[in-house]
């Protein structure tokens, strides 16, 4: 008994108008370009964050308000316990 195995020439081997081969369930596709574009965006906005991020860390930094902020959380806790 012969059990016929399409190879990749075989016409026979996609089903036309199959559910898996309509557009729909490819996803959405996008050029090169716009994958790029992508990534720099993704890049521009982790940038400006840590930018952020460091800004205040030195803002902080130079007035003593981390320090002030554990002090009086530190303090309360301890007020709580006793």
């Amino acid at each position: 008994m012969h059990i016929h195995r399409p190879n990749r020439r075989d016409p026979r081997r996609r089903i036309v108008g199959s559910p898996a081969e309509s557009p729909s369930n490819l996803g959405p596709t996008r050029s090169h370009r716009e994958r790029g574009q992508t990534t720099a965006e993704y890049a521009l906005v982790l940038l400006a964050a840590g930018t952020i991020a460091m800004m205040v860390v030195a803002w902080a930094n130079g007035t003593g308000a981390i320090g002030e902020l554990f002090d009086s959380i530190l303090s309360r806790i301890t007020s709580l316990a006793a």
